[in-house]
């Protein structure tokens, strides 16, 4: 097998260059025409809920507040994740469900949960929401169900804590992209990779002698000269030596 360093493998990259360019560019057109001709749509609906802190703690006691302050602000942008979770919860789920089965969409606990995402806008207390299904209507289905049955189930778990008001409601879901670009650009990566590994394994298989140093590595000889093969001198890249 052939001796492996730096030259060899900048060798090999550079002698099989042009074939894995064709590798990766024929893996990344089936990878993202894959994705783009058989994968389906996405579409997503946004919404956004806005957290408020309407109590600080007083000896122990609950007051509520009569302004909006700079610690206020704080701990409702800190009550963000909870309410995330909060949302998530089953309580709020299972009537998310019973709605949507009243539209003619028959979809478990888990299967909404799946299609949403939520996260504090820009790190404020709005929370945005988001649902990504193959159906439009679906995704503002669920973003509207969420929105109708959040800030109730909310107050009654936060009491006089806090609450979660409604800004802005969904559109009908827009489609999201598949990702096509995304994913033939990692097949052309995959492709590249590939290629120049096969090409590699090629060269460390080949235990032909192509050059003195080779020679000189294998039977630890002084090489004298390199004859020209005569036969192939018209031929320039298939012109090979023979050492002596």
């Amino acid at each position: 097998m052939q001796e492996l360093n730096l030259r060899v493998l900048l060798g090999v990259l550079i002698q099989k260059l042009k074939w894995i360019i064709v590798a990766a560019v024929v893996i990344a057109m089936v990878m993202g025409g894959y994705v783009a001709l058989f994968v389906e749509a996405s579409y997503a609906s946004t919404c956004s809920m806005y957290v408020m802190n309407l109590t600080s703690l007083d000896n122990g006691q609950a007051s509520s507040n009569t302004g909006i302050s700079a610690s206020g602000l704080s701990a409702s942008q800190q009550m963000v994740n909870e309410y995330i979770s909060l949302l998530k919860a089953d309580m709020v789920i299972d009537d998310v469900a019973s709605q949507l089965r009243q539209q003619g969409y028959e979809m478990s606990n888990r299967e909404i949960r799946s299609t949403l995402t939520m996260t504090s806008k820009n790190g404020t207390s709005l929370l945005e929401i988001r649902s990504t299904t193959n159906d439009p209507i679906k995704s503002k289905a669920i973003c509207d169900a969420l929105m109708d049955t959040a800030p109730e189930k909310i107050k009654r778990v936060m009491l006089d804590l806090g609450t979660i008001t409604p800004v802005d409601y969904a559109d009908q879901g827009s489609r999201v992209s598949s990702g096509a670009l995304r994913y033939a650009a990692m097949g052309g990566v995959i492709g590249a990779v590939l290629a120049y590994a096969f090409f590699l394994l090629l060269y460390l298989m080949d235990n032909t002698v192509k050059s003195e140093q080779d020679l000189k590595n294998r039977l630890d000889v002084t090489v004298l000269g390199a004859v020209p093969d005569l036969h192939s001198a018209g031929n320039k890249k298939g012109g090979k030596y023979y050492y002596a």
